[in-house]
């Protein structure tokens, strides 16, 4: 039997931990080590059994973790020093701009991006 619909299970982030859900759903996060890392840091081996989805590892979770890395002040630096780039448009279409020169010369991207 076919699946008729998906849908992805968000959890209810703790408010210290609010931009990891920006940075989830923000590509930037495929090209850039360092927000890879804070996933990464979550929850190492949700991180890999997930394929490195951070959105499914934020689902993945047990909100006991999410609770503990929100009391954890140092994780949640990182998270809003990471999170600051997001924030800053033009940095983030020079990356965006790369990016996309790099994919079509390398012809992953056809006509653009999808």
């Amino acid at each position: 039997m076919r699946a008729i619909r998906r849908f992805t299970v968000r959890p209810v982030l703790p408010e210290p931990l609010r931009l990891l859900s920006d940075l989830a759903t923000n590509l930037r996060w495929s090209w850039h080590p360092e927000t890879q890392d804070v996933f990464a840091a979550i929850d190492p081996e949700i991180w890999r059994e997930s394929g490195r989805d951070p959105v499914k590892t934020l689902g993945a979770v047990s909100s006991a973790r999410l609770q503990e890395l929100a009391a954890d002040k140092r994780f949640v630096r990182i998270e809003g020093a990471t999170h600051y780039y997001v924030g800053q448009p033009e940095l983030l279409k020079q990356c965006t701009d790369a990016l996309v020169a790099w994919s079509h010369e390398k012809r992953l991207l056809p006509g653009g991006m999808p």
